[in-house]
C-alpha cells in the first residue's frame, strides 16, 4: 500500500551537486561488487522496485565501462519465508527467503514500501535478522512503511528519520528515542537511509550510489535514467501546469513551506489566510503564487492529501465513516461522500469494499527473484 504522493525520480531527494573533482575516488575499493538485498512484503510498491533496479543497472553498465574487473551491483529480492508475494499491482513476484543468503553476504538493506510491513513489523523472525544484519551491512535503508520495521528492530533509536505523516504519531509515541524530522522526503543518519513516501525508490538507490561513488558519479547515474524516461518525465512535468516551455518548475522556499503546513493541519479546520500568515504573504499573492508554482490551488491540495487520508483509513482501519471525516479536516460523513463521489466515482463504503477484496493475479509471475548483475 502506498502511504504517500507518486514522485519523480528527483521528487524532494537531496541534490547531487556536480563538483569539479568527486569527492570520493572511483578507485580499487568500489571495484568489486556489491550485494543489494530488498526485503519486500504482501502488496509491496511494484514502482518502487523498478526504480530500484533501474539505478542499480544504470550503475552498473556504467562502471562495466569503466573498469576490466569485476564490478558493480548484484541485486536480490528477499521476503521473511521466501515464494511469490502479490504487489501492490497484483502481479506476482518470485523472492528468495531471508536464509537463502549468508547474513554476511550483504552491503546493503533496503526495506520496500508494502502494506505486508504493518504485519511484518511484529514478526520476530525478520526483526531479528534484521537486528543481525545490522552488525554486518554497511547500509540500511527504508522506504515509507518500512521505517516501521527498522523502529520494531531497535535500528532507529537515538536516529534522525523520515517518516510518512501519518506514521509519525505511532513512531513518536512507541519509540521515543527516534528524532522524526517532519520536513525532510529522504534523511541519512550515518549508515541508516529513510524516505517519507512510497515511489522513493530512485531516490534511496540514489542516494546509497552517491555513498559508494561520490556525488559526481550520482549526478552522471541521475542524468542517464532522466535521458532514458524522458518523455514520461516531460508529460509529468507539463500535466496541469501554468508554466511555459523552456522554463524551468521551482517552488519558493514559502511555498515549499505552506506546503509542509497544509499538510501537517489537513486534520484541522483550515483557512487560507491562516496559511497566508504562516509563510508571510498577503491571502491574494499566495494563492497566486501557489498556483503558479504547484499548478493547483491551494484548496484543491488540501482537498487532494484529505481524500488521500481518507482513503488510508478506509483501506487500513474498520473506523466509521463520519470519524474518518473528522479526522481528515472534513465537516461530515456526507462531505467525505461527496467528494469521494466526484472524485473516485464511488461512496467511501463501496471505495472501502473493493479495496479490501481479495485480488486475483493476472498476469504471469515470474518464476525466479529479479536480480540486477554485470554479465
Amino acid at each position: 500500500m502506498a502511504l504517500g504522493k507518486p514522485s519523480s525520480c528527483c521528487k524532494q531527494r537531496r541534490t547531487l551537486q556536480m563538483h569539479s573533482r568527486q569527492s570520493k575516488e572511483l578507485n580499487e575499493d568500489c571495484s568489486s561488487v556489491k550485494h543489494i538485498g530488498v526485503i519486500v512484503s504482501e502488496g509491496v510498491i511494484l514502482a518502487d522496485l523498478a526504480e530500484i533496479a533501474e539505478v542499480f543497472f544504470v550503475t552498473d553498465k556504467m562502471l562495466s565501462s569503466m573498469f576490466s574487473q569485476g564490478n558493480g551491483y548484484h541485486f536480490s529480492l528477499l521476503s521473511v519465508r521466501g515464494g511469490m508475494i502479490t504487489t501492490s499491482s497484483s502481479v506476482q513476484i518470485g523472492t528468495l527467503s531471508l536464509q537463502h543468503h549468508d547474513i554476511r553476504a550483504f552491503d546493503s538493506i533496503i526495506i520496500a514500501d508494502g502494506r505486508g510491513n504493518f504485519a511484518d513489523c511484529n514478526d520476530p523472525q525478520l526483526l531479528n535478522w534484521l537486528a543481525t544484519a545490522a552488525l554486518h551491512a554497511p547500509r540500511i535503508a527504508a522506504l515509507c512503511t518500512g521505517v516501521l520495521v527498522l523502529a520494531e528492530a531497535g535500528l532507529l533509536d537515538r536516529k534522525k528519520v523520515a517518516a510518512h505523516w501519518a506514521l509519525r504519531d505511532r513512531l513518536q509515541r512507541e519509540f521515543p528515542d527516534i528524532h522524526v524530522e517532519p520536513g525532510d522526503t529522504l534523511v541519512q543518519d550515518q549508515n541508516v537511509f529513510t524516505s517519507a513516501d512510497s515511489g522513493t525508490g530512485a531516490e534511496v538507490a540514489l542516494a546509497l550510489i552517491e555513498d559508494d561513488l561520490g556525488s559526481s558519479f550520482a549526478h552522471r547515474i541521475e542524468q542517464s535514467l532522466t535521458v532514458r524516461q524522458h518523455h514520461q518525465f516531460k508529460h509529468s512535468l507539463s500535466r496541469g501546469s501554468e508554466i511555459r516551455p523552456g522554463e524551468k518548475r521551482h517552488r519558493s522556499e514559502r511555498i515549499q513551506k505552506a506546503l509542509i503546513w497544509l499538510d501537517e493541519h489537513m486534520s484541522s479546520s483550515i483557512n487560507m489566510s491562516e496559511a497566508a500568515d504562516h509563510v508571510s504573504m498577503s491571502e491574494r499573492n499566495f494563492q497566486r503564487e501557489f498556483k503558479r508554482e504547484t499548478g493547483e490551488t491551494p484548496h484543491c491540495f488540501l482537498t487532494k492529501i484529505r481524500i488521500e487520508a481518507a482513503c488510508l483509513y478506509l483501506k487500513e482501519t474498520d473506523l466509521p465513516i463520519e470519524k474518518i471525516a473528522r479526522r481528515c479536516g472534513l465537516v461530515s460523513g456526507e462531505h467525505l461522500a461527496r467528494l469521494f463521489r466526484k472524485h473516485h466515482g464511488v461512496s467511501p463504503g463501496e471505495y472501502r469494499k473493493k479495496e479490501n477484496a481479495p485480488r486475483p493475479a493476472p498476469i504471469v509471475s515470474v518464476g525466479s527473484p529479479l536480480q540486477v548483475h554485470r554479465s
